[in-house]
């Protein structure tokens, strides 16, 4: 089983729009008992693996706006989310 540590944002979490609160939802589930490689094939999350000064994180997108973002430690089978915020998209 995996563990997601998100104690740091519940108040985001709890404030985010009802989609994407769900999407969350099937996100943190997901991760947690079927593991990382289970959202790999769902393709509403669009999980990318990050560049630039954000090499070696990941994201998935909750909606055209929200992101979140987070590390993953394979060995421990741990997934700490450091960011859960509108995206903003460069040119």
């Amino acid at each position: 089983m995996w563990v997601i540590i998100d104690h740091k944002f519940v108040k985001t979490i709890r404030d985010l729009p009802v989609q994407c609160l769900k999407k969350y939802s099937v996100f943190k589930t997901k991760v947690e008992f079927l593991g990382l490689d289970s959202i790999r094939s769902k393709p509403g999350l669009q999980l990318e693996m990050l560049k630039g000064n954000l090499q070696g994180l990941y994201s998935i997108r909750l909606n055209r706006s929200y992101r979140v973002v987070f590390s993953v430690n394979h060995h421990d089978r741990i997934v700490t989310i450091l960011e859960i915020s509108k995206h903003r998209y460069g040119k």
